[in-house]
């Protein structure tokens, strides 16, 4: 078979391109889809909530709402009535403090359930973030094996002698680095794929807590002015008659 002096410098510097290359290939494939960052970005502000906070400013919208709907509306606290006069509404005051103390054990339980709920989905979100990352770093260590072994097999096979050999032993290296690449590129979609996943779950998570924490402070709201509302009625029947 005849020699091609070119065979072997075309083929050394394919070579030298796919090492040199793959692991630019690597990066760029991960810059161009930019996955994880905008995933970590959507779910930022549901990482950094201040559940304290949160149900602070709850409570404060709304009972500033109930206010904003009866402007000229309001009701004395019975702990202040108790307080200055309690003798003939002993009773009224007894239950008032009861259906209070129940009140607030039952609101800050369910805020409790709710917030702890939302704080768990936010250590699964963290908990996937690493698995992403673990997922990503094996794949692109396997890849770069793969075309290291495959640039160990052609150094080792190439024969200078034969043209066609050559480019055979030329083809299967590219053969091998594009498979490597897609193989890669597999691992970081089924990666992927499980942290949008874990996106999507902590999203509804932060939906759930938000929708739950204004719900716990509106049925705390009910039980307050129910509890405001027998307290009077009770202190009519008492001093009235």
């Amino acid at each position: 078979m005849a020699k091609d002096s070119k065979d072997k410098g075309s083929n050394d510097e394919l070579k030298v391109v796919i090492i040199e290359s793959v692991d630019q290939v690597i990066t760029n494939l991960q810059s161009q889809l930019q996955i994880k960052d905008t995933l970590v970005t959507a779910v930022s502000a549901m990482v950094g909530v201040d559940t304290d906070g949160y149900t602070s400013d709850v409570t404060t919208h709304v009972t500033s709402a109930i206010g904003l709907m009866n402007p000229n509306v309001t009701v004395e606290d019975p702990s202040t009535t108790c307080e200055s006069d309690s003798s003939d509404i002993s009773t009224a005051c007894t239950t008032y403090t009861t259906s209070e103390t129940d009140n607030d054990h039952t609101q800050t339980k369910a805020q409790d359930a709710t917030t702890t709920t939302f704080t768990t989905a936010i250590a699964t979100w963290n908990s996937a973030l690493a698995t992403y990352d673990s997922a990503v770093s094996a794949a692109h260590i396997d890849c770069h094996y793969t075309v290291r072994t495959a640039q160990n097999e052609y150094q080792q096979k190439i024969n200078d002698d034969s043209h066609s050999r050559s480019e055979f032993l030329a083809a299967t290296l590219k053969t091998k680095t594009a498979t490597a690449l897609q193989t890669y590129e597999t691992a970081v979609a089924t990666a992927t794929s499980t942290l949008a996943s874990a996106a999507a779950t902590l999203i509804n998570a932060y939906a759930t807590y938000a929708d739950t924490t204004i719900s716990n402070q509106l049925t705390r709201s009910v039980s307050d002015a129910t509890a405001e509302q027998t307290f009077w009625q009770t202190v009519e029947t008492t001093l009235d008659g």
